[in-house]
């Protein structure tokens, strides 16, 4: 792999890539000219991913009064989930939160196995709930019910889920890992926590869920960073670069 991906970029004009970090793992690993490698995060559809009024979106989906946390996502050892669940033991204050986790579950892996393990050891059944896969139409929904949207993972390219919460006014709390560190500035548009902290999430969790005027301010913030990262930004200035190929 290492060597068709060094051929590629010996015989490309031109190199997109997502964040920096990406930019300088070509640089260190391929040894490329940077000057042919430009920087285009990808965008969230705003057409799609709206903020719904909160109340109306939990009606909607029959969740009851218990504060929402939501995870979107593979189910993949490089997500996480194990790490958000065992932080839910940790959880001190009275609000009850439940957690839930969409993606699909119905592939028995070793993480979904690990992950529905612990739910059984800390007794979390009636505070975590996996809805399997969700049309991409109804995500809108269940990110406006959500208080908080986690993204626990070990590593991530970019971070889509975290720009389409932002879209929907919900805050993100997610890890300082590059993609997400490439959106999140912490503590003013979204929180991040070290990677593989389940205590530190869960601290994390107890003050937004404790904080209603710092989560308020915080996905405020969120969603005006997303109305700047859209498809349309990046298709537009994708296609300078395909004009200054062409001329």
């Amino acid at each position: 792999r290492s060597n068709k991906e060094q051929e590629i970029v010996n015989n490309t004009d031109s190199i997109i890539v997502s964040t920096y970090h990406e930019l300088e793992i070509l640089i260190q690993h391929h040894q490329v000219n940077s000057s042919k490698v430009n920087v285009i995060p990808p965008g969230v559809d705003l057409s799609l991913f709206n903020a719904v009024n909160k109340d109306h979106a939990i009606k909607q989906l029959g969740l009851g009064k218990r504060p929402i946390i939501i995870y979107v996502g593979r189910i993949d050892p490089i997500k996480g989930l194990p790490v958000l669940i065992e932080s839910m033991r940790y959880l001190k204050s009275n609000k009850n939160p439940k957690l839930l986790i969409i993606g699909d579950n119905s592939v028995r892996n070793d993480t979904t196995k690990l992950s529905l393990d612990l739910i059984h050891k800390y007794k979390l059944e009636e505070n975590v709930t996996f809805t399997g896969t969700i049309e991409q139409t109804k995500l809108p929904l269940y990110y406006s019910a959500a208080s908080l949207c986690i993204i626990p993972s070990h590593y991530e390219s970019f971070g889509l889920v975290a720009l389409e919460a932002m879209a929907c006014k919900t805050t993100v709390i997610g890890t300082k890992v590059p993609g997400l560190e490439s959106i999140i500035q912490d503590r003013k548009n979204g929180i991040l926590v070290d990677v593989n902290s389940p205590l530190k999430l869960a601290s994390a969790i107890e003050e937004l869920l404790t904080n209603n005027e710092l989560n308020f301010q915080i996905a405020e913030n969120g969603y005006n960073k997303s109305r700047n990262m859209t498809w349309d930004s990046f298709a537009f200035e994708t296609s300078k670069i395909y004009d200054s190929l062409i001329n």
